[in-house]
């Protein structure tokens, strides 16, 4: 579902927007809350074109597909309000692009480095999720259980003994029947995985 970039840019100018110069995105809102915003097929993009904003072209016979019911114009306490709003609805994020990143910008995940910030926005996004990121996880070891056999030359007592060897659970090696062995299971920690680096958290944009 695509909303009408073109009905923002030309109908929002009374609200105190630029048309194709930029604009504030709480009018966008508040907008949007008092006549909802109607499909993209309906009022179609033309001012990538044209460059020119163009006059409100809203019609009655226009349905609105979404609205406004509810906007709060600053969300504070950092990253964790924000994934909480963020489970209601998208939140839309102001942020500073004139730096050399966005301008080369093609994909991936931009820092929080990579984005000075003089104390004013020049662009605004919509956030429409995030992961939360994980912390480290150390190495996984797995017990492995062998069964590990040692022997010793018979002696003059075990040649009395019922069982050939005079040590309990000790045995006549079969092949070589001058030997007493025993057999005892040991536990051992194998290395199955070295562990996973912490992944920091990112806003879906």
């Amino acid at each position: 579902m695509r909303l009408s970039e073109q009905e923002l840019v030309s109908c929002t100018q009374p609200y105190g927007n630029y048309g194709c110069r930029g604009g504030h995105d709480d009018y966008c809102w508040e907008y949007a809350q008092q006549h909802g915003i109607v499909a993209d097929s309906e009022y179609p993009y033309v001012s990538g074109e044209t460059l020119e904003p163009g006059s409100c072209d809203r019609s009655d016979s226009m349905t609105p597909i979404a609205t406004v019911t509810e906007m709060s114009y600053r969300i504070n306490g950092g990253a964790y309000p924000l994934m909480e709003h963020l489970k209601q609805g998208p939140v839309s994020l102001s942020i500073f692009t004139r730096t050399e990143v966005f301008w080369q910008y093609k994909s991936g995940i931009v820092t929080a480095e990579d984005c000075s910030f003089p104390g004013y926005s020049t662009h605004t996004v919509v956030l429409v999720g995030f992961d939360p990121g994980s912390e480290a996880t150390g190495p996984v070891y797995e017990t492995v259980t062998t069964t590990e056999t040692k022997c010793r030359m018979r002696r003059r007592d075990d040649l009395i003994a019922e069982s050939g060897c005079r040590a309990e659970d000790w045995y006549v090696h079969e092949e070589h029947t001058r030997f007493c062995c025993h057999d005892s299971e040991v536990e051992e920690q194998v290395l199955v995985s070295e562990g996973e680096p912490a992944k920091a958290p990112y806003w879906l944009i």
